[in-house]
């Protein structure tokens, strides 16, 4: 008998599992980004949240432009969401101390696989950075 000829054995049979096509509701996804901020925003994160809105100033004291990777790195340390960084600088925009551009410039960090980060403008730039 050649390989060719062996019987299929523990091949799945069974009935192909569903999938669901991808959904492309702009207002559903906008309602799901904004549950996800108020939960970054509350919760067991929200003293992190503080620490990262307080270096997100300091940066922006310092620094004219800015990616949210210098924030994280003033901050030293990180959420367990990664995106609830996003409430942070939301935050940031709602209480005039910064404001977003179209530039955008590529993550240093190694996870992030130097993919492009929006660059922010600080409103509060006092000088001795950048």
């Amino acid at each position: 008998m050649s390989l060719f000829e062996l019987p299929e054995i523990g091949r799945y049979t069974g009935p192909k599992p569903q999938s669901t096509p991808p959904s492309y509701d702009a207002d559903k996804a906008a309602l799901n980004r904004d549950n996800g901020i108020e939960r970054a925003e509350g919760g067991a994160e929200a003293l992190k949240s503080h620490r990262a809105y307080e270096a997100l100033k300091r940066v922006a004291e310092r620094q004219q432009t800015f990616i949210v990777d210098d924030v994280q790195q003033e901050w030293g340390e990180s959420f367990a969401e990664g995106r609830a960084m996003g409430a942070v600088t939301l935050r940031g925009i709602r209480e005039g101390i910064i404001e977003g551009t179209n530039e955008y410039r590529p993550s240093a960090r190694e996870n992030c696989h130097k993919n492009p980060r929006r660059v922010f403008k600080s409103l509060i730039y006092k000088g001795g950075g950048e």
